[in-house]
């Protein structure tokens, strides 16, 4: 584990739904276990207060959100974490770019892909009892995000450590998220 003494982010990205906002704390309370000190950052609810309006289709706000993902990963660096954990929209090579890029530092990256076919994220999605999960549980939104995530799918296929979530529990995934962050993949 001498690589995990330096800084090292991990990005968690896949369609709405799949449960990367649920991995990250599963998979932060795994690292805390093995002696890590580790941070989480919702890339979701940056850009909820930094926007202007209601919607998720700002671009100009998400691009914000990233950068303030990467301004607050340095801090937690820097102050209270050896591992950071930022989850969100991460699917293309600009999205991943504008946090990536805005990073003063340079962490060992880990950038996981969690994956699930679309009747699996619509289950837990419409299952989901956060009341703030509002615009997604409507079919056709959720058939659009998804449709997005599958387009980006080539791209992160290629570009990173997918790890299929379809028959996993939450614990299964934190421990295999866990052990890419510990091996350094």
């Amino acid at each position: 584990m001498d690589h995990l003494s330096a800084s090292t982010l991990v990005v968690l990205t896949g369609p709405v739904g799949v449960g990367k906002s649920t991995t990250a704390g599963a998979t932060a309370r795994v690292l805390r276990g093995h002696g890590l000190t580790v941070a989480c950052i919702d890339l979701d609810q940056i850009y909820c207060m930094i926007r202007q309006c209601d919607g998720f289709d700002d671009q100009g706000t998400w691009l914000s959100a990233r950068h303030a993902a990467a301004a607050l990963a340095e801090h937690f660096f820097g102050q209270a974490a050896s591992v950071v954990i930022v989850e969100g929209g991460f699917l293309t090579e600009s999205e991943q770019g504008e946090l990536l890029e805005a990073l003063q530092s340079k962490p060992r990256r880990e950038i996981i892909n969690l994956h699930a076919p679309f009747d699996t994220v619509q289950a837990r999605v419409m299952n989901d009892s956060d009341p703030g999960r509002v615009a997604s549980k409507v079919p056709t939104i959720l058939k659009q995000l998804y449709a997005e995530y599958e387009a980006a799918l080539p791209f992160l296929q290629r570009t990173t450590n997918c790890i299929d979530v379809h028959h996993s529990n939450i614990e299964q995934v934190a421990m295999q998220v866990a052990a890419i962050v510990e091996r350094g993949d």
